[in-house]
């Protein structure tokens, strides 16, 4: 809950000078170059970082989980072979016994 209002904050204030900006009605053709370049690039840097922050994290976030996943069903395998292995010397301590 916290990062949903943390996002909706960010955009809010990401985009209130976008909102501010065409609330005046001046037209694109008056501001400078470096202004001009800056309402270009904006949105693709905002897109970026939203990108980065949803989809980029969910899936290290789920590498760390699939990579813990693999270590407990690695340990849990070396568990199970080693009871196997003590099963197989009862049962050939049990047929030499018998014999």
């Amino acid at each position: 809950m916290k990062i949903k209002r943390l996002s909706v904050a960010f955009a809010a204030v990401t985009f209130f000078p976008l909102l501010a900006h065409a609330q005046t009605g001046e037209a694109s053709g008056g501001g400078s170059l470096l202004a001009n370049l800056l309402w270009t690039v904006a949105p693709f840097v905002i897109i970026g970082i939203l990108f980065y922050f949803f989809f980029i994290r969910a899936v290290r976030k789920g590498r760390k989980q699939s990579d813990d996943y693999m270590a407990r069903q690695k340990q849990h395998n070396e568990r199970v072979e080693q009871f196997l292995e003590r099963i197989a010397k009862a049962l050939e301590q049990k047929g030499k016994d018998a014999v």
